[in-house]
């Protein structure tokens, strides 16, 4: 008992400027301090942070006598009961517990609870010149008698500077300063007693103004702090007034959106005196040469635009810029999911990719004890299968996540890896640089290397295609299910990794950071396997697809990452500019690969000029004769449904239908009342012919109306089910 200190029998411990932070008990309590039968002393102690799974997650005092906490702060404890004390006593007990001048405030949901079958003799508690939350009125007790609330005891928010991070010092306009029991030794600086564990040092005034270096005006609003974290905000004259919380040296910084920051460093000033300063501002303007930017082009063209952002003010500015496209999804939405494992008979779904309109999916049949060889399996936009072919290699589980370089498809059998083509021929193959069960695989095309790993091996290593070695990088504790390389990540965070609980995390290949992107919440839930980032799935978007393995239900999940920007390049993306000086920028636009004619996207540029960031517009027309369609899609001629097979139907209808363009699409099934029975899908769809089935489980006979809308085109076909 006792997660930090256990103290029992007798004994009479001083304990003197001690923090007791992050225990845990899972016994009858005490989180951070257990006392049984003992007494304790303790002042200017912090109590924070502690978990008890019974009770008193600060403190627990059962059947003690004598105890005092002076100058002490508890705070941000947990208990089932008495997340702050938890107090015990039975018939006969003299007081158990004193409190002065201490901070009980903020833990998780009551303060303190005190318990007891006695109290004739004395009050168990007793409390003096302390900030306890909810008062008199918080503390859970049997018998109101049990309390002794004494002068300069208060209610009132003590203003800690950031308790969540673990700062218990006072904020310098907190009520608990100068509030302790008057009686009690005096700060360090000399003023009457603080409450809680870190009294304030209450130095000198540090007074002055903030003043536009331009034209002398005052600024109002600027915040000036130093740094131990006290801050105060200019009024209409620019002036401020604060009294220093530091005997040390320290800096003065004055900053306001807008302007460039001022720093004033190794500031001092004595208990007896004032600091009186004035900051002069400058503040940077920029002016962007062009207020948009417009090509219209033959698909596999490309052009460049020179632009310059000049700086107009007095002082530096620093930019960064972001691509962002316009549309209609939001990052991370589930777009679609095709459920897959009952089309190919497969019992064990691994790997994914999309190339050239169809899905390549690695199955592990030999894993699974089905008397079948591993597979590849082909399947179009609608997750139906069109052809298969035999993995290569021994492993029993195959290639568990599969990549696409722009020629060869690319997957890993233990510790080989290999490369072969859509045609189901294998080409090459290497040894990689672990020893056996490589599982996740991505194609960086900057410097053309396969990223590769285990699930839980020694590194991520980059290796060119003849197999050698050119990078690693740590795993950083990751469970890898699948590797996927996003080439225009807008934050330099390129790789990204599919992790256990479906949470996916992306790292910089140059410095080996990662940053949480998401956690993929199916309502059905499942478990990663194998993924691949790309933009041809949709060409206005990056998207994320991957395996999801739900038991009998396995999934081929399809994820928006957000809008498809690499059809254009800005270079520097970033940069630091003097006052009155330009800086010259390169924007070049492609249209190689892309099937859509209008695109309209923005440059966003954040910057610490007034507004904080600007917004070029730029668009981009594909003259609409000169879009280049992959040659193995037949273009329809005509939009519409094709046919619904057959009608009258009994337990399920094909429908396909043709779109001569690529566009928004939208298949709702409706009763002859006009009521929508049910909406079969809602997403961008690239031209071609396709096909849906309709299943009539949970729909009753009768005639049905079948709407098709593509962009403003809509077609309504009747179907008959039959029962």
């Amino acid at each position: 008992m006792g997660g930090g200190i256990g103290i029992y029998d007798d004994s009479h411990p001083v304990l003197n400027e001690v923090i007791i932070q992050n225990n845990e008990t899972n016994t009858e309590g005490g989180g951070g301090i257990w006392c049984r039968e003992a007494s304790l002393t303790m002042s200017n102690c912090i109590i924070s942070k502690n978990n008890s799974s019974r009770r008193g997650g600060g403190l627990y005092f059962y059947q003690s006598s004598g105890n005092s906490i002076i100058n002490s702060t508890i705070s941000d404890n947990q208990a089932e009961e008495g997340d702050g004390f938890y107090i015990f006593g039975t018939e006969g007990e003299t007081t158990i517990l004193n409190i002065i001048n201490s901070i009980v405030w903020g833990n998780s949901n009551e303060e303190i609870v005190i318990y007891s079958d006695w109290y004739e003799l004395n009050p168990l508690l007793t409390i003096s010149y302390s900030d306890i939350l909810g008062g008199l009125d918080g503390i859970e007790i049997n018998d109101i008698e049990a309390v002794e609330w004494n002068d300069g005891s208060i209610d009132e928010d003590p203003l800690f500077v950031d308790s969540e991070s673990g700062d218990y010092h006072l904020s310098a306009i907190s009520p608990c300063i100068d509030a302790g029991d008057p009686d009690s030794p005096q700060d360090p600086d000399g003023s009457r007693a603080d409450m809680g564990a870190l009294p304030i040092y209450q130095g000198g005034y540090v007074e002055g103004f903030v003043l536009n270096l331009a034209n002398d005006d005052p600024i109002e609003g600027v915040i000036v702090r130093n740094n131990v974290r006290q801050e105060v905000e200019t009024d209409a004259d620019g002036f401020f007034r604060f009294r220093s919380r530091t005997p040390d040296n320290f800096d003065l910084t004055a900053s306001i959106a807008g302007y460039n920051n001022s720093v004033l460093r190794d500031q001092h000033v004595d208990s007896d005196s004032t600091l009186r300063v004035i900051f002069y501002l400058t503040h940077p303007e920029i002016q962007l040469s062009e207020r948009s930017i417009g090509a219209t082009l033959d698909q596999g063209d490309s052009t460049e635009f020179e632009l310059s952002i000049t700086n107009q003010g007095n002082g530096p500015l620093e930019w960064q810029a972001k691509k962002r496209l316009l549309g209609e999804f939001d990052p991370w939405e589930l777009r679609q999911s095709h459920y897959v494992r009952e089309v190919v008979l497969d019992n064990y779904l691994m790997g994914v990719i999309f190339v050239d309109e169809y899905f390549y999916a690695s199955g592990a049949n030999i894993f699974a004890n089905v008397d079948n060889e591993n597979m590849i399996y082909v399947l179009d936009r609608d997750g139906q299968e069109i052809d298969r072919f035999p993995q290569f290699g021994e492993s029993n589980r195959g290639m568990e996540d599969l990549t696409w370089d722009g020629e060869l498809i690319w997957g890993c059998d233990d510790n080989m890896v290999i490369g072969f083509n859509t045609d189901g021929d294998s080409v090459t193959s290497f040894e990689g640089p672990e020893e056996y069960n490589l599982c996740a695989i991505a194609w960086e095309p900057d410097r053309e290397v396969l990223w590769m790993a285990r699930r839980t091996g020694r590194g991520i290593f980059a290796c060119n295609i003849e197999g050698n070695c050119l990078d690693s990088l740590p795993r950083c504790g990751f469970r890898i299910y699948g590797l996927a390389y996003r080439q225009d990540d807008p934050d330099g965070y390129n790789l990204y990794i599919f992790n256990s609980t479906q949470m996916v995390y992306k790292m910089n290949t140059e410095t080996g950071d990662t940053m949480f992107v998401a956690l993929l919440e199916h309502e059905e839930g499942g478990r990663p396997r194998g993924a691949c980032i790309t933009n041809e799935y949709d060409p206005r978007s990056w998207v994320f697809v991957c395996i999801t393995d739900n038991g009998p239900d396995d999934r081929i999940d399809i994820w928006q990452v957000d809008g498809n920007t690499s059809w254009m390049v800005l270079e520097p993306m970033l940069g630091e500019i003097e006052a009155e000086a330009s800086q010259d920028l390169t924007l070049s636009i492609f249209t190689e690969r892309l099937t859509v004619p209008d695109w309209e996207a923005e440059l966003v540029f954040s910057h610490n000029a007034a507004g904080g960031e600007t917004i070029l517009p730029v668009t981009l027309t594909i003259r609409p004769d000169a879009v280049d369609h992959d040659d193995r899609i037949t273009i329809p001629d005509e939009y519409g449904i094709a046919s619904i097979y057959p009608n009258p139907f009994n337990s399920s209808v094909t429908v396909s239908y043709n779109l001569p363009v690529s566009s928004d699409v939208s298949l709702q099934l409706f009763d002859i009342l006009g009521r929508e029975v049910a909406s079969l899908f809602n997403e961008w769809q690239t031209v071609g012919s396709h096909t849906v089935v309709i299943d009539n489980t949970e729909l009753s006979a009768g005639l049905y109306l079948i709407r098709l809308k593509s962009g403003s085109d809509v077609v309504v076909r009747k179907v008959v089910l039959v029962k």
